[in-house]
């Protein structure tokens, strides 16, 4: 089931919208603390195991795939389902040429 995802550099994990694991019938792995941007404490949330694939944009077809586990999260906007951070990053070219706000990621 295809899901918008933001990039966030700052990020140490990937997050899914909560309520979405429970829509494609997964079951939480386990559970664990995380910490937003400027929050005072951390806050338990559960894990999932997911498959994640990112597509090309032309054609619909996986650059990348990856199984790992995410947390779940009240995400800010309704655009997007999925939190893209530095653990799926660190496999990746990432450019940002931003006088034109457009950006690239490759995968090896």
């Amino acid at each position: 089931m295809p899901f918008k995802a933001v990039i966030d550099t700052g990020a140490e994990l990937s997050l899914l919208q909560e309520g979405i694991p429970e829509r494609l019938g997964l079951h939480p792995v386990g559970s664990g603390l995380i910490r937003g941007v400027g929050a005072g404490r951390a806050t338990e949330k559960r894990q999932y195991l997911v498959h994640l694939a990112i597509l090309s944009e032309e054609e619909l077809l996986p650059v990348y795939e990856t199984e790992l586990t995410v947390f779940t999260a009240t995400l800010g906007g309704r655009e997007y389902q999925a939190l893209i951070g530095r653990d799926i990053l660190r496999d990746a070219t990432f450019v940002y040429l931003g006088r034109s706000c457009r950006f690239s990621l490759r995968f090896p």
